[in-house]
């Protein structure tokens, strides 16, 4: 698992280096810090919410994992509020994270069993939101990383979702 967190980073790191270089600060020296947040986040999800018999976490938590400790890292930092895209860049970041770690895991286990890889994920709709889902999904990173409150249960739960809605999009 460790050796495709390195390569996310290495991904991750170049997207942010294209798409949000200019008036913020790309951390990419903080490897370390961000694998310490998995690590950490990992064991604590593991002890807490799952039975003795769970060797490992399913890839909603894990994308889940990813998605904390991109933010906890501060992978990418701007103070600029009056530039939302930079603003809430390292929320998006972790979200972009989170989703390709789980995309890639989902394909795999679908090229297994000889069906069709996903290629993007399509978001449903948010009803009662002006806002598209992914940036309600954003502003709810931000708000629950403010309060110190990021669970991972429910992110996972969220993760799981927008799993299932992909699933039975494509059927």
């Amino acid at each position: 698992m460790f050796a495709k967190l390195e390569v996310l980073w290495q991904k991750m790191i170049l997207s942010a280096q294209s798409n949000y270089a200019d008036n913020s600060i790309i951390n990419k020296n903080k490897y370390d810090t961000f694998l310490k947040y998995f690590r950490e986040k990992y064991g604590e999800t593991k002890r807490k919410y799952m039975n003795k018999e769970v060797v490992l976490l399913d890839i909603h938590k894990v994308a889940a994992i990813i998605m904390y400790s991109v933010i906890k890292t501060k992978v990418i930092e701007s103070n600029n509020a009056s530039n939302s895209k930079l603003y809430f860049s390292n929320y998006e970041l972790a979200i972009s994270a989170g989703l390709s770690f789980m995309q890639y895991e989902i394909n795999e286990e679908l090229n297994k069993k000889g069906e069709k890889p996903i290629s993007r994920f399509e978001f449903p709709d948010a009803i009662y939101s002006k806002k598209k889902y992914l940036e309600d999904f954003r502003s709810l990173l931000y708000y629950k990383d403010r309060e110190d409150n990021l669970d991972i249960i429910t992110l996972s739960n969220i993760l799981y979702l927008i799993d299932s809605y992909n699933r039975k999009t494509t059927e």
